[in-house]
């Protein structure tokens, strides 16, 4: 982020609509990366639309994408990996493993915290139908282009006394809490808000008997669990609820494609246990 920011200011000056271009393109690209996941679902225009608009329209993106931080950065690297992720599951071609890496490497030089994304979708593969995936040879090759993109960060840190892993106990000192574990999960309904709540909960129940999509549904509810259970703060963790597609149905009334919207978590709280000290980057 610190060499984005350095990027801007040389080719433009201090400004601050330039400052806050990057963010805003990152924005409609989430929004967009969202449609093309609700196609990789089964969804037509129509949905691919609404799904679109849910995203766009989010409080909490809108938000988001205003100001030059990793946030904005991190919501496309996760959609990112969930775009691959469903494409990798209705075509079954395990070679996407090796984009995915790809991508999730990249975004873990910009917030390590897209490789619970990551683990989450491998423990979910391997606990479900498709473990074929999780078997797949191209998944540590995947895993070591990952590694060798993030690895700079990594060595930057070991010879800096780790400091994101004293930012992560500082942050989880500070906002971890028995209150926010207890309230977390119902707090999601307060911070997604009645509309697009319907979208949210029916839409999940579809992904969960959706077969292309079931693994991400399982992946979204671990993490939910995990975020609860290490007092993440629940505006945090809807930053990165996005309307990740549309899962068919026959003769629903939603849209004329028969799909209805779904939305699929794609981040984690500010919050990590000790067991993820550097998951989030400080800068």
């Amino acid at each position: 982020m610190p060499a984005i920011a350095r990027l801007v200011l040389a080719t433009a000056g201090p400004s601050v609509v330039a400052l806050r271009l990057l963010p805003a393109l990152a924005g409609g690209a989430a929004v967009v990366l969202t449609a093309l996941t609700a196609r990789e679902l089964g969804g037509g225009r129509t949905a691919q639309l609404v799904a679109a608009l849910a995203a766009a329209t989010s409080a909490q993106l809108l938000a988001m994408f205003h100001l030059l931080s990793t946030s904005p950065f991190d919501v496309v690297f996760w959609n990112v990996v969930v775009l691959l992720v469903v494409r990798m599951l209705r075509t079954g071609n395990d070679r996407l493993w090796l984009a995915i890496g790809g991508a999730g490497g990249v975004g873990l030089m910009n917030k390590l915290n897209v490789g619970l994304l990551l683990a989450a979708v491998v423990v979910a593969l391997a606990a479900g139908r498709r473990r074929r995936l999780v078997r797949s040879r191209f998944l540590p090759v995947g895993a070591a282009l990952a590694a060798a993109i993030v690895s700079p960060d990594l060595i930057w840190n070991a010879t800096h006394q780790w400091a994101q892993v004293s930012m992560m106990r500082s942050l989880r000192s500070e906002n971890a809490s028995l209150a926010n574990s207890l309230t977390f999960i119902p707090a999601q309904l307060v911070v997604v808000g009645p509309a697009l709540a319907l979208l949210w909960i029916g839409g999940l129940g579809r992904l969960l008997r959706h077969d292309d999509g079931r693994p991400l549904a399982l992946a979204y509810l671990g993490l939910l669990v995990f975020f609860a259970a290490t007092g993440g703060k629940a505006e945090t963790m809807f930053a990165r609820v996005v309307p990740a597609g549309v899962v068919t149905t026959p003769h629903n009334a939603w849209t004329e494609e028969r799909g209805a919207p779904i939305f699929v978590c794609t981040d984690q709280t500010e919050t990590w246990a000790q067991a993820w000290p550097s998951a989030r980057h400080y800068g």
